[in-house]
């Protein structure tokens, strides 16, 4: 019986590497997944999801809006359409199927389109993600006990933008974006080395999500608790002294110090074992 969690589009490394993805407009990105996780499977490339059920999924209010993108997957030669009664069937051309031994992104059904998060991404997201899932490593050795499905390395930031299709104030905004929202994740010290956040593996991507939540939540209270400015925690009435003040001043400033530090860097993990709060 297949297991419906593990139900997937696999997006070709060839369809970013022939520059077709950056030369798609915004509707035919956020179509191209959507049509791909309702093929049968990987090989055939038929399917027949509703106009309907497509705007919602690649978040689009208006149906007429997917029209312009449906039209340029036909005009890239990356799929072709058939009118069959009430409903239109598509099929998926070579350039848009994976070919065994060949490399591959994974978008799940349930984790990334069923779930909105493919949805709810911007159109210059939707463009990125799909670029650093495409350039990112599954076998790199940190990906086996990570919550990742691969980690990548930009070294040619106009690279990606070229791959993507879209513009440098775009990426970095986009790239931010995506780490925000929880889609990848990445170090300060090492920005352009991301992790491609593994959500077919459910509990452990709602977990990550979580101790982000909690670790943003107890950097902004213990920042708020601590005026650095001006070197004094309020209130100061809390003590029962000046010499038990100072004390309890220069602790709160280096632990909230080094907090945020660890915090910039990305490191979730080491905030919520060792119990950081205030």
């Amino acid at each position: 019986m297949i297991d419906k969690k593990k139900i997937h589009y696999r997006i070709p490394l060839k369809l970013i590497a022939s520059y077709t993805w950056a030369s798609l407009n915004q509707s035919a990105k956020a179509i191209l997944p959507v049509i791909g996780v309702h093929c049968k499977d990987n090989k055939n490339g038929i399917s027949w999801p509703s106009i309907k059920l497509i705007a919602k999924l690649a978040g689009y209010k208006k149906e007429n809006s997917l029209y312009t993108g449906i039209n340029d997957l036909i005009k890239n030669v990356l799929m072709t359409k058939k009118k069959e009664g009430r409903h239109n069937v598509y099929f998926l051309t070579d350039l848009a199927l994976w070919k065994p031994g060949r490399s591959f992104f994974p978008i799940y059904k349930e984790a990334m389109i069923l779930n909105g998060r493919w949805a709810k991404m911007t159109p210059t997201e939707k463009a990125l993600y799909i670029v650093l899932g495409e350039k990112a490593k599954i076998n790199d050795p940190k990906v086996l006990d990570s919550s990742y499905h691969a980690i990548g390395n930009i070294n040619k930031v106009c690279n990606y933008i070229k791959y993507a299709g879209i513009s440098k104030p775009s990426f970095y905004a986009a790239y931010d974006s995506l780490r925000n929202k929880g889609y990848i994740e990445f170090n300060q010290d090492e920005k352009y080395r991301y992790g491609i956040v593994n959500f077919s593996d459910q509990k452990r991507a709602n977990k990550n999500k979580d101790n982000s939540r909690k670790v943003k939540e107890i950097v902004d209270r213990s920042t708020r608790n601590l005026d650095i400015k001006n070197l004094r925690i309020i209130p100061i009435t809390a003590y029962q002294n000046q010499v038990d003040f100072e004390n309890k001043k220069k602790a709160a400033l280096e632990t909230t110090e080094e907090l945020k530090k660890i915090y910039e860097k990305g490191n979730i993990e080491k905030i919520m074992k060792e119990g950081w709060g205030f």
